[in-house]
């Protein structure tokens, strides 16, 4: 139907709110009714929903959603609510949008909110194209207004040619499988009750009914990725392929979202059965990983990213098979993500970290002396409280102070005759070793971190209670055993150091 007309000559189309009926066209009228109503329930779109928050630009799309939604109202038991965003791009044109929206909802006595913004400089300020800002813009105006009712549901008016032109645009820049399930008919508290129907049946439907709709230039305009799809390749494959393209694809969607949801739920139980969460990691079993089938440890990754950052925007193919190729390879291997993301291979761990998270060593790099020859003293050393004394214990006590001290994971005494030089905590060096036998045997620090699969970033983290080059206490891990008291110990050195995540150290 012509769009050309003025919005002040539409009153015969209303009468008391009720738009009047055709008796021609009302057969065909019912069956879009029917289509939209059995979508509705499909998919469950307004169950516990009191109403809808209706994106209303004043196209033939929202036009026909809004009108659907007021025809259908009573037996869904929904009030509705109109947005209209004002881009602030299209001049007088956006001002005959707007006043044609409040228009028609003053004639079907329904509430409009209307948003006015700057959308160009929007863009331009945050580095987004227009159409980007323009729909971050829209949806931010839909949840602020929902916000404000119990119950609602946001309303938009994407129809199967959308969904088409989501997929083709999805499939030529690259895109996952989930990427080319394209737009879901709900997504949270979004809905999208008319993508049951094509374009062409919309805008015949608001012709039979002659309900009036206004076409928005920039529709036309193939400076936009979308229209370039719309206007040209779409037309060209249905013209010079076949004339059903657009029915094929959109079925081919259809399968392609069934086969994705069979795959997402093996997906999330492989995902359950290898990943775990320690502090601000997460872990997945990089064994377990590998050895899936592709398409599954794909989706495992994807999970992991997405719980650890909360998004997947920026997260490409790459990304995921760079992943997956550490995970196959030696362990330390480390590579950076998207949104401070890093992700490292600790023998049989895939750590998954955000970098804010990650503990800063710069702290623990200087040696901290402890007073030995204060009886008590206390100091502390990056996020840990060490406390120590010094007392003398007779051989008659020596067998209970043991056994008192065993109860206690956080404290070891040494023989503190034993010790020659200044003890300090520091984190690890060249040349450091402990004896590890009550034999004297020693070993390298270096060895003992590598035969108990410590790894290299852990490795810097971890203080050591050191005599020069002879550690005490591998702090966390277990004491040496030269410095270890027995019946002949006179004087005992005793060492408290308090962070909760030794509780199970060996």
């Amino acid at each position: 139907m012509d769009c050309e007309y003025s919005l002040y000559n539409t009153e015969e189309l209303y009468h008391n709110g009720n738009i009047e009926d055709n008796k021609n066209t009302q057969g065909k009228a019912m069956s879009i009714l029917n289509q939209v109503r059995n979508y509705i329930y499909k998919y469950k779109m307004l169950e516990n929903t009191k109403s809808v928050i209706v994106g209303l630009s004043g196209g033939a799309d929202s036009v026909c959603l809004i009108h659907v939604l007021w025809e259908l109202r009573e037996e869904f038991q929904i009030d509705i609510e109109a947005v209209h965003i004002n881009h602030g791009i299209r001049g007088a044109e956006a001002g005959r949008d707007e006043e044609f929206a409040k228009n028609m909802c003053n004639k079907l006595e329904i509430p409009i909110t209307v948003f006015q913004y700057d959308v160009p400089a929007y863009a331009k300020e945050r580095g987004l194209s227009e159409e980007e800002a323009g729909r971050i813009l829209r949806y931010d105006s839909f949840r602020k207004v929902a916000k404000k009712i119990q119950k609602s549901k946001i309303c938009v008016a994407h129809n199967s040619n959308d969904n088409v032109e989501t997929f083709l645009h999805h499939l030529c820049r690259g895109s996952s499988l989930e990427g080319l399930t394209a737009i879901k008919p709900v997504s949270g508290e979004i809905i999208r009750p008319i993508m049951c129907l094509s374009r062409a049946e919309i805008e015949k439907y608001l012709g039979e009914q002659q309900i009036p709709f206004i076409t928005d230039s920039t529709n036309l305009d193939n400076d936009y990725t979308r229209n370039k799809i719309r206007n040209v390749v779409l037309p060209y494959l249905e013209k010079e392929i076949n004339q059903h393209t657009g029915i094929h694809i959109h079925e081919a969607i259809r399968d392609i979202t069934e086969a994705n949801d069979f795959i997402n739920l093996e997906i999330q139980k492989k995902y359950r059965q290898i990943s775990s969460v320690e502090g601000e990691r997460l872990i997945l079993d990089r064994r377990e990983l590998v050895e899936m089938e592709t398409i599954i440890a794909r989706g495992v990754v994807r999970m992991a990213i997405c719980q650890i950052s909360g998004k997947l925007k920026d997260i490409t193919r790459t990304h995921i098979e760079s992943v997956r190729k550490i995970a196959a390879g030696q362990s330390g291997k480390v590579i950076q993500l998207p949104y401070q993301i890093q992700v490292r291979t600790d023998y049989e761990k895939l750590i998954f970290q955000r970098k804010k998270d990650i503990f800063d060593v710069d702290d623990l790099k200087k040696d901290v002396v402890i007073d030995t020859l204060a009886n008590q003293a206390c100091v502390d050393f990056g996020e840990y409280e060490i406390k120590t004394r010094i007392f003398e214990v007779k051989k008659g006590e020596y067998e209970q102070y043991l056994k008192n001290l065993t109860k206690n994971l956080y404290t070891k005494a040494f023989d503190y005759d034993k010790i020659k030089k200044s003890v300090v905590v520091r984190t690890r060096r060249t040349g450091d070793y402990l004896t590890v036998n009550s034999e004297m045997g020693t070993k390298k620090l270096k060895r003992y971190f590598i035969d108990e699969k410590v790894s290299g970033d852990e490795r810097d983290r971890i203080p050591l209670i050191a005599d020069d080059s002879h550690i005490l206490w591998v702090v966390g891990y277990r004491m040496s055993e030269y410095y270890k008291i027995s019946e002949n110990t006179t004087n005992v050195l005793e060492i408290t150091i308090s962070k909760k995540e030794f509780e199970n150290e060996r």
